[in-house]
Protein backbone atom coordinates (compact mmCIF):
# COMPACT_ATOMS: atom_id res chain seq x y z
CA UNK A 1 0.00 0.00 0.00
CA UNK A 2 3.01 2.57 0.78
CA UNK A 3 4.50 1.66 -2.45
CA UNK A 4 1.45 2.00 -5.38
CA UNK A 5 0.63 -0.21 -7.90
CA UNK A 6 4.02 1.23 -9.20
CA UNK A 7 5.72 -1.98 -7.03
CA UNK A 8 4.06 -4.11 -8.99
CA UNK A 9 5.53 -3.22 -12.36
CA UNK A 10 8.64 -5.29 -11.94
CA UNK A 11 6.67 -8.29 -11.63
CA UNK A 12 3.99 -7.72 -14.38
CA UNK A 13 6.94 -6.90 -16.76
CA UNK A 14 8.13 -10.86 -15.15
CA UNK A 15 5.24 -12.60 -16.25
CA UNK A 16 4.83 -10.79 -19.40
CA UNK A 17 8.22 -11.97 -20.43
CA UNK A 18 7.87 -15.61 -19.74
CA UNK A 19 4.63 -15.34 -21.35
CA UNK A 20 6.48 -13.98 -24.40
CA UNK A 21 9.45 -16.26 -24.18
CA UNK A 22 6.68 -19.93 -23.95
CA UNK A 23 5.09 -18.38 -27.26
CA UNK A 24 8.13 -17.65 -29.10
CA UNK A 25 9.38 -21.28 -27.53
CA UNK A 26 5.82 -22.87 -28.74
CA UNK A 27 5.83 -21.41 -31.66
CA UNK A 28 9.12 -20.21 -33.25
CA UNK A 29 11.76 -23.33 -31.82
CA UNK A 30 8.88 -25.82 -32.21
CA UNK A 31 8.01 -24.59 -35.25
CA UNK A 32 10.85 -24.90 -37.44
CA UNK A 33 11.36 -28.54 -35.43
CA UNK A 34 8.18 -29.26 -36.41
CA UNK A 35 8.59 -28.09 -40.23
CA UNK A 36 12.03 -29.99 -40.30
CA UNK A 37 10.08 -33.18 -39.17
CA UNK A 38 7.24 -32.26 -41.70
CA UNK A 39 4.49 -31.58 -39.05
CA UNK A 40 2.00 -29.07 -38.98
CA UNK A 41 2.14 -27.28 -35.80
CA UNK A 42 -1.14 -25.83 -36.01
CA UNK A 43 -2.97 -29.30 -36.77
CA UNK A 44 -0.99 -30.72 -33.78
CA UNK A 45 -2.48 -27.86 -31.62
CA UNK A 46 -5.68 -27.83 -33.10
CA UNK A 47 -5.85 -31.62 -32.39
CA UNK A 48 -4.37 -31.51 -28.66
CA UNK A 49 -6.37 -28.50 -28.14
CA UNK A 50 -8.38 -29.88 -24.98
CA UNK A 51 -5.25 -31.75 -23.60
CA UNK A 52 -3.35 -28.30 -23.82
CA UNK A 53 -5.66 -26.05 -21.79
CA UNK A 54 -6.45 -28.95 -19.40
CA UNK A 55 -2.31 -29.46 -18.45
CA UNK A 56 -2.77 -25.60 -18.18
CA UNK A 57 -5.38 -25.13 -16.31
CA UNK A 58 -4.42 -27.75 -13.84
CA UNK A 59 -0.45 -26.72 -13.44
CA UNK A 60 0.81 -30.45 -14.37
CA UNK A 61 1.04 -32.14 -17.93
CA UNK A 62 0.75 -35.08 -16.31
CA UNK A 63 -3.01 -35.27 -16.20
CA UNK A 64 -3.00 -35.73 -19.95
CA UNK A 65 -0.73 -37.82 -20.63
CA UNK A 66 -3.04 -40.90 -21.43
CA UNK A 67 -5.10 -38.57 -23.20
CA UNK A 68 -2.34 -37.61 -25.66
CA UNK A 69 -1.00 -41.01 -26.62
CA UNK A 70 -4.82 -42.44 -27.40
CA UNK A 71 -5.17 -39.36 -29.74
CA UNK A 72 -1.64 -39.41 -31.33
CA UNK A 73 -2.56 -43.06 -31.43
CA UNK A 74 -5.80 -42.14 -33.19
CA UNK A 75 -4.20 -39.79 -35.54
CA UNK A 76 -2.04 -42.28 -37.52
CA UNK A 77 1.34 -42.52 -35.18
CA UNK A 78 2.52 -45.42 -34.41
CA UNK A 79 1.82 -47.20 -31.03
CA UNK A 80 5.28 -48.79 -30.74
CA UNK A 81 6.56 -44.96 -31.33
CA UNK A 82 4.20 -42.62 -29.29
CA UNK A 83 4.23 -44.98 -26.29
CA UNK A 84 7.94 -44.67 -25.85
CA UNK A 85 8.44 -40.97 -27.20
CA UNK A 86 5.19 -39.56 -25.26
CA UNK A 87 6.39 -40.85 -21.61
CA UNK A 88 10.10 -40.03 -22.35
CA UNK A 89 9.46 -36.77 -23.53
CA UNK A 90 7.51 -35.85 -20.14
CA UNK A 91 10.57 -36.76 -18.23
CA UNK A 92 13.18 -35.02 -19.88
CA UNK A 93 11.79 -32.03 -22.09
CA UNK A 94 10.84 -29.75 -19.51
CA UNK A 95 11.70 -26.80 -21.61
CA UNK A 96 8.95 -24.36 -19.98
CA UNK A 97 10.32 -24.99 -16.20
CA UNK A 98 13.70 -24.13 -17.75
CA UNK A 99 13.18 -21.01 -19.34
CA UNK A 100 10.51 -19.83 -16.34
CA UNK A 101 13.79 -20.62 -13.83
CA UNK A 102 16.11 -18.89 -15.61
CA UNK A 103 13.77 -16.03 -16.43
CA UNK A 104 13.17 -15.64 -12.54
CA UNK A 105 16.58 -16.67 -11.41
CA UNK A 106 18.07 -13.89 -13.77
CA UNK A 107 15.00 -11.42 -12.24
CA UNK A 108 16.02 -11.87 -9.11
CA UNK A 109 19.89 -11.14 -9.26
CA UNK A 110 18.53 -8.17 -11.29
CA UNK A 111 16.26 -7.19 -7.98
CA UNK A 112 19.64 -7.71 -5.59
CA UNK A 113 21.85 -5.71 -7.98
CA UNK A 114 24.25 -8.95 -8.68
CA UNK A 115 25.69 -8.92 -12.53
CA UNK A 116 25.92 -12.09 -13.79
CA UNK A 117 28.50 -12.51 -16.48
CA UNK A 118 27.17 -14.51 -20.01
CA UNK A 119 29.35 -17.21 -18.54
CA UNK A 120 27.27 -17.12 -15.07
CA UNK A 121 23.99 -16.83 -17.07
CA UNK A 122 24.91 -20.08 -19.26
CA UNK A 123 25.96 -21.96 -15.69
CA UNK A 124 22.80 -21.25 -14.33
CA UNK A 125 20.65 -22.19 -17.18
CA UNK A 126 22.51 -25.72 -17.41
CA UNK A 127 22.10 -26.02 -13.46
CA UNK A 128 18.35 -25.43 -14.30
CA UNK A 129 18.08 -27.79 -17.20
CA UNK A 130 20.27 -30.33 -14.98
CA UNK A 131 18.13 -29.87 -11.67
CA UNK A 132 14.13 -29.95 -13.36
CA UNK A 133 14.85 -33.08 -15.06
CA UNK A 134 12.99 -34.61 -11.55
CA UNK A 135 10.10 -32.71 -11.73
CA UNK A 136 7.49 -34.12 -13.96
CA UNK A 137 4.22 -34.97 -12.89
CA UNK A 138 4.20 -32.63 -9.46
CA UNK A 139 2.92 -29.39 -9.60
CA UNK A 140 4.69 -26.59 -8.14
CA UNK A 141 7.95 -28.16 -7.66
CA UNK A 142 9.85 -25.91 -10.17
CA UNK A 143 9.61 -23.37 -7.36
CA UNK A 144 11.61 -26.02 -5.37
CA UNK A 145 13.95 -26.59 -7.42
CA UNK A 146 14.24 -22.64 -8.29
CA UNK A 147 15.12 -22.63 -4.71
CA UNK A 148 17.61 -25.12 -4.53
CA UNK A 149 19.62 -23.21 -7.50
CA UNK A 150 19.74 -19.98 -6.30
CA UNK A 151 21.29 -20.84 -3.40
CA UNK A 152 24.03 -23.09 -5.33
CA UNK A 153 24.71 -19.88 -7.23
CA UNK A 154 25.01 -16.89 -5.14
CA UNK A 155 21.47 -15.57 -5.28
CA UNK A 156 19.84 -14.91 -2.38
CA UNK A 157 16.94 -16.99 -1.62
CA UNK A 158 14.79 -14.58 0.28
CA UNK A 159 14.19 -12.96 -3.88
CA UNK A 160 12.19 -15.70 -3.85
CA UNK A 161 9.24 -14.17 -1.72
CA UNK A 162 9.69 -11.43 -4.74
CA UNK A 163 7.93 -13.99 -6.62
CA UNK A 164 6.07 -16.34 -4.80
CA UNK A 165 2.73 -14.31 -5.83
CA UNK A 166 3.05 -15.08 -9.68
CA UNK A 167 4.97 -18.52 -9.84
CA UNK A 168 1.84 -20.35 -10.77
Amino acid sequence: ANFGFTSLLPLAKLVLLVYFALAFFAFVILGVVARLCNLRIWMLIRILKDELILAYSTASSETVLQCIIEKMEAYGAPKSIVSFVVPTGYSFNLDGSTLYQSIAAIFIAQLYGIELSLGHEIILVLTLMVTSKGIAGVPGVSFVVLLATLGSVGIPLEGLAFIAGVDR
